[in-house]
């Protein structure tokens, strides 16, 4: 509901990834993401990118267990100079491909555990590729390969123009859900 724009894109480009390889399967079945990872402990992520997941795409990231969250377990985002309280049951979006994050340590006999949901940016690329890699598309399609390159000099602006502005959020989730917000 936060980023109407954004899921509408997800679901039309994985849409057509399923409908090709209806084998494949999402980790729970009416998620929009196409993974997820369980982080059982130690209690902390240390400072890093996820490099493999759609760059402007959100991630999903679930702080559980038993922990004093004024203390520890913060969530932190690197280039923004952002540390969050992040409590247990408290879930954050944040762009963990072009973001760096992690999260501090709690205190001595606490837990902390994540479960987090991700999509990686290499199964975009793929139907974007015409459902091939990249050196497929080149080798089959060399002019074409290079017309959609040179096309990525704009691409940032598409990606962040499926951010939600807060003007449009109630046209955004009616146009994509069909409901008021």
């Amino acid at each position: 509901m936060y980023a109407p724009k954004l899921y509408a894109y997800y679901s039309e480009i994985l849409g057509k990834l399923f409908e090709r390889m209806p084998h494949l399967r999402r980790p729970f079945p009416h998620s929009i993401f196409t993974a997820t990872s369980i982080n059982f402990g130690p209690t902390v992520t240390w400072c890093h990118l996820d490099g493999g997941n759609i760059p402007f795409g959100l991630c999903a990231i679930a702080a559980l267990g038993l922990f004093d969250y004024k203390k520890g377990g913060h969530l932190y985002l690197w280039e923004l100079g952002l540390v969050v309280e992040f409590p247990s049951g408290g879930l954050a979006l944040i762009t963990s491909g072009s973001v760096h994050h992690g999260n501090t340590p709690v205190q001595p006999g606490e837990t902390r555990y994540s479960v987090t949901q991700y999509c990686a940016g290499g199964l975009f690329r793929w139907v974007a590729y015409g459902f091939r890699t990249a050196a497929a598309f080149l080798r089959r399609d060399p002019l074409g390969k290079r017309q959609f390159d040179a096309a990525l000099a704009d691409r940032w602006q598409e990606c962040l123009n499926l951010f939600l502005k807060a003007s449009e959020l109630a046209a955004d989730v009616r146009a994509v859900f069909g409901v008021s917000e």
